[in-house]
């Protein structure tokens, strides 16, 4: 009886952090990280774990820092270091809101009925159906606007992938192949997949402190 407690406690801590991570985001609608933490927290929810440790690192990160030393500093290096740390924000933001975008659009395209109706265990559009209720089931204890919610990030994510990748383009050899393997480390295998590279831990090390945030 108490694990079901329990249970119950954790899914309302989680609906909770929903509403606040959306609450945030109406009263900082410019501010993405708020978008990426709410999209986070419902796949959380969901089950549906994407975002690595060192994902939640850059997405957390004082942006408005690394932006104000882009634009102060006259040190080459660090100006690559900052454009290199936004890289790895974009392609977060980016994977997260397109992945959100079919989701929603997957929840559009299920009909009442479908939903309604009992699926085998071993069916494998009961897998899907399950999450997409797990969605509605946001929807009802949340005051989020979903319609809204899909349209603004269907244009954030045509301006993120304008950014990444002009971007991309200005990478040399050395910082295209970080990047290769950096953004491996924002999400979790199933994403990317695990990156095999030969060249030496130290070598690779060493690009990455070039690169790396500021704390590294």
């Amino acid at each position: 009886m108490s694990e079901n407690i329990s249970q119950i406690e954790n899914l309302t801590n989680q609906l909770e952090a929903i509403q606040s991570h959306y609450n945030n985001h109406l009263n900082e609608p410019d501010n993405d990280g708020h978008l990426i933490n709410l999209i986070i927290a419902i796949f959380d929810y969901m089950q549906y774990y994407i975002i690595s440790e060192k994902g939640f690192e850059i997405v957390n990160m004082n942006w408005a820092s690394n932006n104000d030393l882009y634009l102060t500093t006259e040190d080459e290096l660090i100006k690559g270091q900052c454009i290199f740390r936004a890289s790895l924000f974009l392609t977060v933001s980016y994977q997260l809101f397109a992945f959100f975008i079919g989701m929603l659009q997957t929840a559009e395209s299920i009909s009442e009925d479908i939903l309604n109706k009992c699926f085998q265990p071993d069916d494998p559009q009961k897998k899907i159906i399950d999450k997409i209720k797990i969605l509605y089931e946001i929807k009802n204890h949340t005051n989020m606007d979903f319609p809204n919610l899909h349209k603004i990030i269907c244009e954030l994510v045509i301006v993120n992938d304008q950014h990444l990748s002009s971007i991309l383009k200005t990478f040399n050899f050395e910082s295209a192949m970080l990047y290769n393997q950096e953004k491996r480390r924002l999400f979790k295998d199933a994403i990317f997949g695990e990156l095999r590279m030969d060249i030496p831990d130290e070598d690779i090390e060493t690009l990455r402190k070039k690169a790396m945030p500021i704390n590294d």
